[in-house]
């Protein structure tokens, strides 16, 4: 898999070399766009994606991927606001986060294996809080994922800092070594946060640094692309 990915990563930097270099400016970000909400839109009707209360899962190799892709485009397409995709996406998030305790994981341990539960919950809230405080970092939706996010931190042991994280075997986002990069998403969405909060959270902030710098050394070369982006 982590070929494979490497691979993905460096396809639009090949593309883009290639079209300037023929001198093509055939490339349309109406049409990028048109697919990734088309995209978006076939993961929400999908039913093994669906959860209950009319919610889905926000899956890290879908929905975040678009959530953090699709807001690029705006700009060029001359859009004022977010996407009828995105809308639905942060209405969906929005919607998880405020019946937290109400709603059961995204993967509960008697459909996807001992221990999953608490590991989803771990994986949704950082990919929650991600999401938006990207959208509106000061909204109390925003806040109250954070403080969902900083419940999974860990606070000992040799992952002091990093976050419980979905664990299936399935990389690079829920595989052997995804932990780190589930931290690197966590340092994301507090960098979108505003100086106050993030003096609020100085700790938990501190810890999770400590972390990504201790780990960052031995980490793949696609983990350690995500740190530097962090």
């Amino acid at each position: 898999m982590r070929p494979i990915f490497a691979l993905l990563l460096l396809a639009p930097v090949f593309s883009l070399t290639a079209a300037a270099a023929d001198g093509a400016t055939s490339w349309s970000p109406k049409n990028a766009a048109e697919y990734l909400d088309w995209r978006a839109d076939w993961w929400t009707t999908w039913k093994p994606a669906l959860r209950e209360q009319d919610t889905f899962c926000i899956s890290c190799h879908t929905m975040l991927p678009y959530a953090l892709g699709r807001p690029s485009l705006r700009a060029a397409l001359g859009e004022t606001s977010a996407s009828e995709g995105e809308r639905k996406l942060i209405a969906n998030v929005q919607k998880r986060v405020r019946m937290w305790s109400e709603l059961a994981p995204l993967y509960p341990d008697e459909k996807s294996g001992k221990g999953k539960s608490v590991e989803s919950r771990g994986t949704e809230a950082v990919i929650d809080a991600l999401v938006l405080t990207a959208y509106d970092a000061k909204s109390e939706d925003a806040k109250l994922a954070l403080k969902n996010m900083w419940a999974f931190q860990l606070t000992s042991g040799e992952k002091k800092g990093a976050f419980i994280w979905l664990q299936f075997h399935n990389e690079p986002w829920e595989g052997d070594d995804s932990q780190f990069w589930g931290a690197t998403l966590a340092a994301l969405a507090v960098s979108n946060t505003p100086p106050e909060y993030r003096a609020a959270a100085k700790e938990n902030i501190a810890m999770l640094g400590e972390y990504l710098r201790r780990e960052q050394a031995g980490e793949s070369l696609q983990n350690r692309a995500v740190f530097l982006w962090a």
